[in-house]
């Protein structure tokens, strides 16, 4: 029997796949043990595979859950069609878990398997970009990746030699769902298709050129399309990105003035395919209780000097960083432009005179696309004395890269890392009783008070809305009063005290973003006069409730009230209600009538 050699060239052509291909799949095999790694973790602890770690997921799955039940986008406290979230981002992970059959909390798997093999991809070619080195660029992508997430290693390290994982760490920064996780893929593919066309056109491109039609017959037309539909892509997920990614185009136009024509078309198609997205972003800002802006913290009118420049040693990186990147990698100036376009933007107040939680361009992007530069040139230099042979003179430039990684991982994150563990570990044991537990007939309709992380928690798994809580806060369409009355009849009907009312609003806030002092630049944290103008307002519906209660229960359709452990309800309120379900995690009743 004689068998037929195989040809040589194609031998070499299946390694030559091999080696392009296995540094990518190890770095998607770090991004899924990292985005996954709390699940699998939460499987061990919670006896579930989903592990909630902030408020803010929970509130996610709370608009998410708006598309499973009801097919569209509401307000999952008022029912209103009404969200500030992208339909993109909330419904469509909603549909296709709706359609496969799944709960809701899958829609949290979803995002994060999403973000993972996006991620994990978009950093590769990032580097790839810069180093041009296959396993470099893997190595690169999963420093990036991890970083600061090494509490990660330590606790499955200690689950190993111990056998018991202990506390789950927290949450690395980078992998906060929805932001950035989800949105950040997106702005690494502007990134890399702008970086490209301008790859593909590496001479000065002619305004002539480009109004003739020519570009189109050298191959870049399609590139340059991708481009703009990229662009185009991050005004219907996140207004951070598509506003960075906008202003950088302006600021490469100057850095790199003989491709201006190219990056104008680039823009234009952007703001072509992007204009539906920007005129419904400024419906709903008009939409939008002002109440609810102060409340975000979104689009108030704050002094121009309100606080000091911020985040200056991220800007100084950039800044030192410029050179190299103009005269060693010229292809990354884009990258470059997007990473200083979020500082600029982080301290846009200034110009604007706005407070638009200005601190998430810094947080959600300059924060790790600064790493990707840090870690581009070290790199580099690694790179670079590897082929010259001249370690020595390089030597010292390595050793001042390093320290700055360290310096630049370590700054500002203590704060997020410390923040919400109370919450978080109320969510996942609520999570997990109410998962474990699920009554043979759930609730139906209508609004569920009681013990805000278990009524969040029930509102996400079935089609029932919160009366109060963090979605209350966030509710676009919520006066400050409606909340005053929401707050004080949830207070009433767990059986707190009207002295009790301004203690638990701060501890709701300070649960979610640290402790309540001066607003800042990071969020919905209110300032003291405004906390205590809230308390005020609830302590005056109070009276109100304690006198008459059906009335703001019929209003506000209350037909269930879940309890924990330990919780009674008062005795008149206990007459009208009927218990549905008892487990050692909560209690479930249904009004009677409202």
């Amino acid at each position: 029997m004689s068998h037929s050699p195989v040809p040589a060239s194609s031998t070499r052509a299946s390694r030559g796949l091999g080696d392009a291909v296995a540094p990518l799949a190890i770095v998607i095999l770090a991004g899924l043990l990292l985005a996954l790694g709390a699940a699998l973790a939460g499987w061990r602890e919670f006896g579930c595979f989903t592990t909630l770690h902030h408020g803010d997921v929970v509130l996610y799955l709370q608009f998410s859950s708006q598309y499973f039940f009801h097919g569209q986008g509401l307000d999952p406290v008022t029912g209103k069609a009404l969200t500030l979230y992208p339909k993109l981002v909330m419904g469509l992970p909603a549909w296709l878990v709706a359609r496969v059959g799944w709960s809701p909390f899958a829609v949290l798997a979803i995002w994060k398997t999403w973000a993972a093999l996006g991620l994990a991809t978009g950093f590769y070619l990032v580097f790839w970009q810069g180093l041009r080195r296959r396993w470099p660029s893997a190595l690169s992508a999963i420093v990036v990746l991890a970083f600061p997430g090494l509490g990660w290693v330590r606790w499955f390290l200690h689950a190993a030699a111990s056998g018991r994982g202990g506390p789950l760490p927290p949450l690395p920064p980078l992998w906060r769902i929805v932001d950035p996780a989800v949105s950040l893929p997106l702005l690494l593919l502007a990134v890399l298709s702008v970086q490209q066309l301008r790859t593909r056109v590496p001479g000065e491109v002619s305004w002539r050129d480009l109004f003739a039609g020519r570009l189109g017959t050298t191959g870049v037309g399609g590139w340059l399309l991708l481009s703009g539909a990229a662009l185009a892509l991050l005004v219907y997920t996140y207004f951070y990105y598509w506003t960075a990614a906008l202003l950088a185009l302006c600021l490469v136009a100057v850095l790199d003035r003989k491709a201006l024509p190219l990056y104008f078309a680039a823009g234009t198609i952007a703001l072509a395919v992007g204009m539906p997205g920007l005129l419904h972003g400024l419906w709903l800002r008009q939409q939008t209780n002002p109440d609810a802006l102060r409340r975000l913290n979104v689009f108030i009118s704050v002094p121009h000097w309100s606080w000091r420049v911020r985040h200056l040693g991220s800007a100084v990186i950039c800044l030192l960083l410029l050179p190299w990147v103009r005269r060693h990698r010229p292809r990354l100036v884009y990258l470059w432009s997007v990473a200083f376009s979020g500082f600029l933007l982080s301290d846009s107040q200034i110009v604007t005179g706005l407070q638009i939680q200005n601190n998430h361009w810094y947080r959600f992007l300059v924060n790790p696309l600064v790493m990707v530069l840090v870690v581009l040139f070290i790199g580099w230099l690694l790179l670079e004395s590897a082929v010259t042979g001249k370690r020595r003179r390089h030597g010292w430039r390595v050793a001042a890269g390093l320290i700055l990684v360290l310096l630049f991982a370590m700054a500002g994150e203590a704060e997020y890392l410390t923040a919400g563990r109370t919450l978080r570990s109320s969510l996942n044991r609520n999570l997990r009783s109410v998962l474990l537990d699920w009554p043979a007939h759930p609730p139906r309709g209508g609004t569920i008070a009681g013990d805000l992380c278990l009524a969040d928690v029930f509102s996400v798994a079935s089609a029932v809305r919160p009366l109060s809580g963090y979605a209350a806060l966030a509710s676009a369409p919520m006066s400050d009063l409606e909340f005053e009355q929401r707050w004080a009849l949830n207070e009433y009907l767990v059986g707190r005290s009207r002295a009790q009312l301004g203690s638990d609003l701060s501890e709701l806030l300070g649960s979610l973003f640290g402790s309540v002092t001066l607003r800042n630049d990071d969020g919905p944290v209110m300032r003291p006069a405004e906390l205590q103008a809230l308390t005020r307002g609830s302590a005056q519906v109070f009276d109100q409730i304690s006198a008459n209660p059906g009335q703001l229960l019929r209003r506000f359709d209350v037909r269930w009230l879940v309890l924990s452990p330990g919780q009674q309800p008062l005795m008149h309120v206990g007459k009208r209600l009927q218990r549905m379900a008892t487990t050692p995690g909560w209690t479930l009743f249904r009004f009677a009538r409202n």
